[in-house]
């Protein structure tokens, strides 16, 4: 018999009393855990992705935006600006760009307009065309609350009937307020549960 065996034999019974002890410390110190799913804590301070990114937010600043692809709509569709400008009244969005605001902007800066649609390929419309994206930038009440920010944008595309397969969303703000959906205190206690 080996020496874990004989551990388990000998002592399960205070094992299981010690667990029953503790049970409701543990319980409580778990419910009072605050979550950060944001994406830096995710990386190991002294990495060098950490301070690379932290040397990319010096310079570039750390804007964090939404982005929302449209697949099956034209960019010069109504419903696209539209949408556009009901992101912008959400209280978490700063500004929100278009396909057209981007070319509007390149061609006050006296970009040519063969150049302004080579430059959107593959950044705000696909190389087929097929999807067109949205940028969604954050205001700072929006970093405060992202998981929120997130659940507007996609309310506002429900109401614009933009739903399913022809949506998608993406972004750091996406991503956390994801994290967040799957680590939230009533999915943990149904895994607390399981697990027990």
């Amino acid at each position: 018999m080996s020496i874990v065996s004989r551990f388990y034999r000998n002592y399960s019974v205070h094992l299981l009393l010690a667990a029953i002890l503790f049970f409701p410390y543990i319980y409580y110190k778990a419910e009072t855990l605050p979550s950060n799913n944001n994406i830096e804590t995710w990386l190991p301070r002294e990495s060098t992705v950490r301070s690379t990114y932290e040397r990319f937010r010096e310079y570039f600043g750390a804007e964090e935006i939404i982005l929302v692809g449209l697949e099956g709509i034209s960019e010069d569709d109504p419903l696209v600006e539209a949408l556009c400008e009901r992101l912008e009244r959400l209280p978490g969005i700063r500004s929100c760009w278009s396909p057209t605001r981007l070319k509007a902007v390149m061609h006050d800066f006296g970009v040519p307009d063969d150049e302004i649609e080579e430059r959107l390929k593959g950044l705000a419309v696909s190389e087929k065309e097929q999807l067109i994206g949205l940028v969604a930038v954050l205001s700072s009440e929006g970093l405060k609350d992202r998981v929120a920010t997130v659940a507007r944008v996609r309310d506002q595309l429900e109401y614009c009937q933009l739903r399913g397969d022809s949506v998608r969303l993406a972004g750091a703000p996406v991503v956390v307020a994801e994290l967040d959906r799957l680590g939230n205190r009533e999915s943990n206690r149904q895994y607390f549960l399981v697990t027990l």
